[in-house]
């Protein structure tokens, strides 16, 4: 019950940050709307908490695990993307993609920095979620990182950080797209840049995201990487860094996949089924070796 009041509170939430996002030109008038936005969801969503209790400590770690990090993460976001974007150098080219560049440096800083925590938040770990994402619990200091001080009746040791993981997840993500439109006036159309600031050449993948999720989810399924002999995780990790693309959590992507309603669950994949059988179809009904099509081209 829980879960789905806060999927459709996520919808309306995403719908008014985009339009707050879009109805402001200027940089500080523009985080200072979507701020607005986010505070007020952020209230809305300890109010359904309060008036919703959790039915069990199971439905509350999954809160403060998924739900409450996902809204809390576009705080950090806009706060962070304002500093970037104030710090732009006014040169473009090779300058604005070194300033990307450095700026990544700071967000694989940071998740060596946190590296326990984060390979747990990568790995959709669950063996601390009693210790991490149920309120007043209490571990071993090494397992709870510092966090800024927060309302006990509406935080757990964790969810801050997973929230700000997934936001500088996402600002990795822009500031790599930043970068691609960069290098096209640079003359580096073939090439891309890693986290360490290093200039290489791969593959840009231009599709949706979520379609580039269930292709892999199909591949690793079907075993056709290293015989089947690696895993999940890894996969995904050295898929998203081929590609240029971040792909979040395999079981989280997989789950979305299998929530899907308006579309077919495997709405990409058929996609490319129908693509080959057309093609092989077209290619049957038009044959220049055949005697029949060479007469209709006379």
């Amino acid at each position: 019950m829980l879960k789905t009041l806060s999927d459709e509170l996520y919808v309306q939430y995403l719908d008014e940050l985009k339009a707050a996002h879009l109805s402001e030109r200027d940089g500080m008038k523009r985080l200072i709307a979507c701020l607005a936005v986010i505070r007020r969801y952020l209230k809305k969503l300890k109010e359904l908490v309060t008036t919703n209790p959790f039915a069990s400590k199971a439905e509350e770690a999954r809160f403060f695990k998924y739900e409450k990090p996902k809204f809390y993460q576009w705080l950090t976001y806009y706060q962070e993307k304002y500093t970037i974007d104030q710090g732009k150098p006014t040169e473009g080219g090779k300058t604005l993609m070194r300033y990307f560049a450095d700026q990544l440096k700071v967000y694989s800083r940071f998740f060596r920095q946190n590296e326990f925590h984060y390979q747990y938040y990568k790995l959709d770990a669950q063996e601390l979620d009693n210790i991490y994402f149920i309120r007043g619990a209490e571990g071993q200091q090494t397992l709870i990182p510092e966090v800024p001080d927060v309302d006990p009746a509406f935080s757990t040791g964790m969810d801050y950080l997973f929230a700000k993981f997934m936001a500088y997840e996402q600002l990795e993500e822009d500031l790599k797209t930043e970068f691609r439109r960069q290098e096209v006036g640079a003359g580096l159309s073939n090439s891309a840049i890693n986290a360490d600031g290093k200039i290489q050449r791969r593959f840009r993948w231009t599709g949706e995201t979520v379609n580039l999720i269930e292709l892999g989810h199909a591949i690793y399924l079907n075993r056709q990487v290293n015989e089947g002999e690696i895993g999940i995780n890894e996969f995904f990790e050295g898929l998203g860094e081929f590609f240029g693309v971040n792909l979040g959590v395999p079981k989280r992507g997989f789950e979305d996949l299998k929530a899907r309603k308006r579309l077919s669950k495997t709405h990409f994949t058929d996609k490319l089924r129908d693509a080959l059988l057309k093609k092989m179809d077209d290619d049957n009904t038009y044959n220049p070796h055949n005697k029949q099509n060479r007469n209709r081209e006379i």
